[in-house]
């Protein structure tokens, strides 16, 4: 039609690409968006860096990340986050804690998104004291919601710690966090362990008042 597309337009369909894991087409897309003279955001960017931590390839998730600074735009939380998840995959755990400290000089300090993926390595990990320290500071300041909750649980389950393990799935209960089935059967996977089974009975019996559906792991 004799239009020029705009970033936001070349955006929206690397955006599509990427979702759809069109992993050489959005970056042919990036590639003409670049020779057509349209300089990229800091949220194609983003989506370029997320695509590749989502798929494990920390190398071109840093390739971008790197162009993203050479461009002089700074990045943001969600290109952070992307890349502490891509250093999660190969459990780099010193490179996503740097980020991560890199985040708390930014406003507003680590999203959710970011503590739980780091709470995640510290958990795979086995890393009790820097995943404990992490989840308080998210309790402290009320941010904690259910995936904080169940991988400190399953964290303390997996070290055999297990009244631990019970005592922070109590608090998930009472929080009133507990709305989806895979939060359900994290719970109860604890309880399972300790042979707390009438809790894991009283659970069902809330998940069928909350219209809950069980899956398989439930049964």
């Amino acid at each position: 039609a004799g239009f020029e597309p705009k970033c936001e337009t070349y955006c929206a369909v690397i955006r599509s690409y990427s979702r759809h894991c069109l992993v050489p087409e959005a970056i042919d897309l990036f590639n003409e968006m670049k020779t057509s003279g349209v300089e990229p955001n800091v949220v194609v960017y983003g989506v370029l860096i997320d695509m590749f931590a989502e798929t494990g390839n920390v190398e071109e998730a840093l390739h971008y990340s790197n162009l993203l600074e050479q461009s002089g735009i700074s990045p943001n939380h969600i290109v952070l986050t992307s890349l502490i998840k891509a250093y999660s995959k190969f459990n780099s755990w010193k490179e996503a804690q740097d980020l991560y400290s890199r985040m708390n000089d930014m406003d507003g300090g680590p999203d959710i998104i970011a503590s739980n993926a780091m709470l995640n390595l510290y958990a795979k990990l086995e890393m009790v004291t820097e995943a404990k320290e992490i989840f308080d500071s998210l309790r402290r300041n009320s941010r904690a919601d259910a995936v904080s909750y169940t991988t400190m649980a399953y964290l303390y389950k997996s070290m055999g710690l297990l009244s631990e393990s019970i005592r922070i799935t109590h608090k998930l209960q009472k929080s009133g966090l507990l709305f989806d089935c895979a939060s359900c059967n994290a719970v109860m996977a604890c309880y399972g362990a300790k042979g707390n089974l009438r809790d894991c009975a009283e659970l069902v019996h809330q998940m069928v008042l909350a219209n809950i559906p069980p899956d398989a792991s439930t049964f």
